[in-house]
């Protein structure tokens, strides 16, 4: 295991491997991801994980800045309601908008939820009065009613069944029931009052618009991909597959030692381990590690073994990384044998040759070399290089069909005979 990590990595993980204690391994933690950042073999892959931890930082941000812009030009729409002065919602819409300006220097996600709670805090009270066209395409409004058991107001006509209302009468209505009312219906009833004569007595149920729920653009849904029991189980298994994301939990973890000395705001107190936990992975990260400051072990949100589990899975990683880039560099100086355009001319002109000598086998070695060379000079043949008679009388010898010993022959006795 690990023949391929250089010495000086072996030797941090062996002192984190006789860490008794989990906080010892934690506080040691930012010197192992420091050595790992400074060492010849690992720097490069260190280097380029980090270049992508800061690409998924910017794409956060920038998913961050249209969420905002999207929660401001929702403040906008409420503010065209005809109710947006009233008193049950004016101080709605003016506290959703001072939480965009209120970080406490949260993350974006738990930002981005505390603005979405005011924002739910601002269109419920508006949303009271009725499901208004501003709403369409971003929130979803149903309906409720409740029953005042009352004799209805004095504004209400004598008649049965449902009944708009004017902006004047819902206001007015608002101020007497603590809410905005949509509409009413009004239902009479026949009260006995005495044997032989009835009191007709009219009741009015007041309908008015609740809150459900939004339709989230694309950057908030990116947000708050992690969110939940489902979400979490998927970035636990992310992490321990992507070297990218295990590098920055483990930056995470290499915090402790800073976050020991600094609370979370009260509202931001888990109850559980795994509250913890998400809150974590939306980068609040000071509840998540101040559990491992507990004296039970089994209140830390990773156990000791757990711990160095997570450092070695990521040591096997980088010795992946190693090996494969050790590969590549051997592939690399394994020397490319140029093609020889010596030997491909040889192979065209003995082609050539052994062509004309089908035509007669028993032309001369010297007449096929002329026939060569003309064809040569008459651009028959194309040849990259120029090269001596020799040559071509060699190449001669190489393809020449008939053997060595009957050549030879075959030329003496043509000379015998002149």
């Amino acid at each position: 295991m690990f023949k391929h990590l250089p010495e000086r990595i072996l030797i941090e993980r062996s002192i984190l491997h006789r860490a008794e204690l989990s906080g010892a391994i934690l506080q040691y933690l930012p010197h192992f991801l420091d050595t790992l950042s400074n060492t010849k073999e690992t720097a490069s892959y260190i280097s380029v994980l980090e270049a992508d931890l800061k690409k998924s930082e910017k794409i956060l941000s920038q998913n961050m800045s249209e969420a905002i812009e999207w929660v401001k030009d929702k403040i906008d729409k409420l503010k065209t309601s005809p109710f947006a002065k009233h008193s049950s919602v004016e101080h709605c819409i003016e506290r959703v908008g001072k939480a965009l300006h209120n970080s406490e220097n949260l993350s974006p996600a738990i930002h981005l939820e505390q603005i979405l709670s005011n924002l739910i805090f601002a269109v419920s009270p508006l949303a009271a009065f009725g499901n208004d066209p501003l709403f369409e395409g971003w929130a979803e409004i149903g309906f409720t009613k409740i029953d005042p058991k009352e004799r209805a107001p004095k504004f209400p006509k004598k008649t049965n069944g449902y009944k708009s209302i004017s902006t004047k009468e819902r206001w007015e209505l608002a101020n007497h029931f603590g809410h905005g009312v949509d509409q009413w219906q009004v239902t009479s009833l026949i009260k006995t009052e005495k044997k032989g004569q009835n009191d007709f007595v009219q009741l009015v149920s007041l309908h008015y618009g609740i809150f459900e729920k939004f339709y989230f653009p694309s950057c908030i849904d990116f947000i708050f991909s992690w969110r939940g029991s489902i979400g979490l189980q998927k970035w636990r298994e992310k992490r321990d597959s992507d070297p990218a994301i295990l590098l920055g939990f483990l930056k995470i973890l290499s915090q402790y030692t800073l976050c020991k000395s600094t609370s979370a705001p009260i509202f931001l107190r888990p109850k559980t381990v795994q509250e913890a936990e998400v809150l974590c992975i939306q980068g609040e990260i000071r509840p998540y590690l101040h559990r491992f400051s507990s004296t039970n072990p089994e209140d830390h949100p990773l156990s000791h073994a757990q711990l160095l589990n997570l450092i070695d899975t990521f040591l096997s990683m980088v010795e992946v990384q190693i090996t494969q880039q050790s590969t590549r560099l051997q592939l690399t100086n394994i020397p490319v044998q140029k093609k020889d355009i010596r030997v491909q001319d040889k192979k065209i002109a003995e082609e050539w040759m052994r062509n004309e000598w089908l035509k007669d086998y028993q032309v001369a070695q010297e007449t096929i070399v002329d026939r060569l060379m003309r064809a040569i000079i008459d651009d028959k043949i194309d040849l990259r290089k120029e090269y001596e008679r020799s040559t071509f009388v060699t190449w001669a010898r190489n393809v020449d069909p008939l053997p060595k010993t009957e050549r030879v022959y075959r030329l003496k006795t043509k000379n015998v005979k002149k």
